[in-house]
């Protein structure tokens, strides 16, 4: 039996090997704009990355901010193992990499800029044994994170970046279940997860997901057509988001220690960011009229 097991564990990566060459060649003809959005996510985390090492920041908060271990040890190799994802067309674990480093930011910063200093002021190590930090969600949290920002913020962006950070959330989160729901608005939801996908597809397409089907396996206009869409909406939503955080830390967490060049520069980004997140939103809506 173990034989027969290491030849089934060498098969099934040959096979991703051999599917996975295909698919990087389609991703870079045919979703090009998507695979540069996730580098470019990839950059904004190194470029965050570095400045937590500048001397004087990473003298003062290295062993005290929970955004130094979650910014490196989980944002951004979930990001960076989209890639490799992506080119196994495994687009529901995409998205459950993506949710993951957006909580991960989150809680970084409701841990450092926490309004109680015995959470506050420890270090990150002994942080995440506090039961507050332990049980923390996005949206358990969201009345205390709605307050760092409009601390940082004017309160029309404060309203935007929050109601935008938890809609990103909700739907990353309604895309790695099996079955889910998603808030339309006050009096209507939508079926959503990955069975309310394929149901979809098969209704509009009469087919389903490669993903469905088989992981690894080779795109189909259905894969291309949700990476295109669905993925590039996502990830643009998604850099906005982790912008507004790493802004929100700069300014409560390390304000007094980090070049203020820094913090200007990002919250330019983020008007930027914001702009593109505006035009796309008004593109869908404009398609769904």
């Amino acid at each position: 039996m173990s034989d027969e097991a290491k030849r089934f564990f060498e098969d099934s990566v040959d096979l991703a090997e051999r599917v996975s060459k295909n698919n990087i060649e389609v991703l870079f003809s045919k979703c090009r704009d998507v695979t540069n959005l996730l580098i470019e996510v990839l950059n904004d985390i190194i470029n965050y990355w570095g400045i937590l090492l500048e001397k004087r920041t990473f003298q003062a908060l290295n062993s005290k901010s929970l955004m130094y271990p979650v910014l490196l040890n989980v944002v951004y190799s979930n990001v960076q193992y989209c890639l490799i994802l992506l080119a196994h067309n495994a687009t529901p674990q995409v998205f459950f990499s993506l949710r993951t480093a957006l909580e991960g930011m989150v809680i970084a910063l409701y841990a450092d800029a926490n309004p109680n200093p015995n959470v506050r002021d420890k270090t990150w190590a002994l942080k995440i044994f506090e039961k507050s930090i332990r049980e923390a969600s996005i949206f358990k949290i969201k009345d205390c994170l709605r307050k760092i920002l409009c601390e940082v913020f004017d309160e029309d962006k404060c309203n935007d970046f929050i109601e935008l950070i938890l809609d990103t959330y909700q739907l990353l989160s309604a895309l790695v279940h099996p079955i889910a729901k998603i808030r339309v608005d006050k009096d209507r939801d939508i079926v959503a997860g990955q069975i309310g996908i394929m149901v979809g597809t098969l209704g509009s397409y009469g087919d389903f997901p490669g993903y469905a089907v088989l992981i690894p396996l080779s795109y189909n206009d259905i894969d291309l057509k949700l990476i295109n869409e669905d993925l590039r909406t996502i990830l643009l939503y998604l850099r906005l988001c982790l912008a507004v955080i790493m802004y929100a830390w700069l300014r409560k967490v390390a304000d007094n220690l980090v070049d203020q060049e820094h913090v200007h520069s990002l919250y330019r980004k983020i008007i930027n960011l914001k702009e593109q997140v505006d035009k796309l939103v008004q593109e869908v809506q404009n398609d769904n009229m």
